[in-house]
C-alpha cells in the first residue's frame, strides 16, 4: 500500500505539555501559498483508539488498542498500548502545579504482570522550564538519559547538555535564533548555523556546515538566500545543499508569483545538480476560501525523461470541516488520473474526529475499504484546583494570518511564546510595554497558544493560523 497521502495521524499526541524546555525550531521560509487544508484532528483526550480491517467485505477488528485513563485535572494518568505483534505497553504520568510532567513510567506486561523497565523524572525551575531530566533503567540511574538545560536571563535556551552532546544558542535582541553549535562528546564541533534577519525579523540568510569525518574539518552543508517583496511575501529561495557529506551539491531555486488574495497559485522551482535538470510546479484551485484540489507535477529531461504528477482532491461539509481528502497520480501526460489512496472522515457537529476510513485504489473509478480507525472520546471535567496567578490580556484577531495583536493592562517586560499543537515552541520573544505586535506570518497554519509570563503572572490563550 503507497504511503503518499501522509493527512491523519494513527497514534494520539498526549495533553499538551513540554517534557523540558527544548532548543527552539528553525522554521526556514516557505511561500505565502493559500490556506493550506485543515485535516480533522485526533479528540484530544480519547477513552480508547481501535483500528480495524476491511476482509471480505466486513471490517474485522486488528488485535491493536490503545487505551487512555484521566487524572482529576482531565490529564493523561495511563496510556495502554495494546498488539498482536509485541508485548503491551504501559505509560504513566505525574504532573506538578503547573501541568508538566514531572515522572513518566514505562512498563511491558510479562506472563501478564506489569514489569517496569524505565522511568524518566524531569525538574523544572520557577520558571517552570524543565532545568533536568533523569532516567532510571534496569534498577539503577542510567547517565546516557541525562539532560541538563541552561537559559539566559530572557528565558531563551542557551545550553543544552547530555552525555552525547552539547549545543549552545545565541540570539537577536528579538529573540530569534541567529546562532547554533553542536559539540560532541569529545566537545568537538560537528554542527554549526548561522541565521541572519531583514528588519521584519524574517530569514534572510542560512549557513549550515557539518563536520566532515574524513577531513576533520566543517564542511559546508547548506547555504541558503531568501528574498521578499514589499509586502514581506517570499518571492525567492536560493539553496545550495548537500544530502549528505560525500553528495554532490544541489542548486535549489524557487521562484513565486504570489498576491495575498488570489484563488489560483502557482508556483515553480527548478533543482540542478550534476545528473538532473528537474521542474516541479504546483497549482492550487480554492472554492469558498478552502483549497479543492492541489495538483503537483514533477518533470526533468536529463539524463532520461521523466514525469510524475499528483493530484489531492478535498471536500468540506457545511460547517466548514472536512470530510474527504484523496489522492490520485499519473506517469505520464497523457495518461489518465488512478486513484492511490483515500481517507473519509466522520465527525461530530463540533468537527471532533470520531472516525476515519482509509482506502486504496488502482484506477480512476473504484476505491477499495483497508482500514479503519476509531475513537472514543472522554467527556472529563477538571476539578478545580489552585492555579497560577492569572494575568489580563487581549489577543486579536483569532483567527489569524500575518500578525497578532497584544494588549496588556501593565507596563514591563514579558515572555512570549507561541507554541504548537505538538507542545514545541515555535517562537520566543522578550516584549516591552502594554501593547505589542507579533509576526506570524511564517507559522504553517493550525491551532498554537500564545503564552505570556511577567511577575509571576501569565496569561494563555489558543488562537488559528489560517
Amino acid at each position: 500500500m503507497k504511503k503518499g497521502l501522509q493527512i491523519i495521524a494513527l497514534f494520539l499526541s498526549l495533553n499538551t505539555v513540554l517534557l523540558a524546555q527544548t532548543p527552539l525550531i528553525i522554521t526556514r521560509p516557505t511561500a505565502q501559498f493559500p490556506t493550506q487544508p485543515v485535516f480533522p484532528k485526533n479528540p484530544v483526550r480519547v477513552d480508547s483508539s481501535k483500528y480495524q480491517n476491511f476482509v471480505n467485505g466486513a471490517w474485522a477488528e486488528i488485535p491493536s488498542v490503545d487505551r487512555y485513563t484521566f487524572d482529576s485535572q482531565c490529564r493523561t494518568a495511563t496510556l495502554t498500548q495494546i498488539s498482536r505483534n509485541s508485548p503491551d505497553i504501559r505509560f504513566s504520568y505525574t504532573y506538578n502545579t503547573n501541568n508538566k510532567i514531572i515522572s513518566e513510567l514505562t512498563e511491558t506486561k510479562v506472563n501478564n504482570v506489569w514489569q517496569p523497565t524505565t522511568r524518566k523524572l524531569t525538574t523544572y525551575n520557577s520558571n517552570n522550564y524543565g532545568i533536568q531530566t533523569q532516567t532510571y533503567s534496569n534498577n539503577a540511574w542510567s547517565t546516557s538519559g541525562n539532560e541538563v538545560f541552561e537559559y539566559n536571563s530572557q528565558l531563551f535556551l542557551v545550553k543544552y547538555s547530555s552525555p552525547s552532546r552539547i549545543n549552545k544558542f545565541k540570539y537577536n535582541a528579538n529573540g530569534k535564533l541567529t546562532e547554533f553549535g553542536s559539540y560532541n562528546y569529545s566537545l568537538i564541533l560537528v554542527d554549526t548555523i548561522a541565521i541572519t534577519y531583514n528588519s521584519n525579523d524574517f530569514m534572510l540568510t542560512y549557513l549550515q556546515r557539518t563536520l566532515n569525518t574524513t577531513t576533520n574539518a566543517l564542511q559546508l552543508r547548506d547555504s541558503s538566500v531568501y528574498t521578499y517583496n514589499t509586502s514581506n511575501f517570499l518571492t525567492k529561495a536560493e539553496v545550495k545543499a548537500q544530502n549528505d557529506a560525500v553528495s554532490p551539491y544541489y542548486v535549489l531555486i524557487e521562484n513565486y508569483a504570489l498576491t495575498a488574495n488570489a484563488l489560483t497559485t502557482t508556483s515553480s522551482y527548478t533543482i540542478r545538480n550534476i545528473t538532473t535538470n528537474s521542474t516541479t510546479s504546483e497549482v492550487y484551485t480554492l472554492v469558498n476560501g478552502k483549497v479543492s484540489s492541489i495538483v503537483k507535477t514533477v518533470s526533468s529531461t536529463v539524463p532520461t525523461p521523466v514525469y510524475e504528477a499528483n493530484k489531492f482532491d478535498f471536500t468540506y461539509n457545511s460547517s466548514g470541516f472536512m470530510t474527504t481528502a484523496a489522492k490520485q497520480f499519473k506517469a505520464a501526460v497523457n495518461d489518465p488520473w488512478a486513484n492511490e489512496e483515500k481517507f473519509t472522515y466522520t465527525l461530530t457537529t463540533t468537527g471532533v474526529l470520531t472516525e476515519a476510513i482509509q482506502a486504496s485504489g488502482v484506477n480512476a473509478n473504484t476505491w477499495t475499504n483497508e482500514l479503519r480507525f476509531l475513537y472514543f472520546a472522554n467527556t472529563c471535567t477538571p476539578t478545580p484546583t489552585t492555579e497560577i496567578a492569572k494575568m489580563p490580556a487581549t489577543i486579536y484577531p483569532n483567527p489569524a494570518s500575518q500578525t497578532l495583536s497584544v494588549k496588556l493592562e501593565n507596563e514591563g517586560l514579558s515572555n512570549v511564546r507561541i507554541i504548537n499543537a505538538q507542545g514545541q515552541i515555535i517562537k520566543n520573544s522578550l516584549e516591552n510595554g502594554t501593547d505589542f505586535t507579533l509576526n506570524i506570518a511564517e507559522l504553517n497554519v493550525g491551532l498554537y497558544w500564545i503564552v505570556i509570563s511577567k511577575e509571576g503572572k501569565m496569561a494563555t490563550q489558543s488562537f488559528v493560523k489560517n
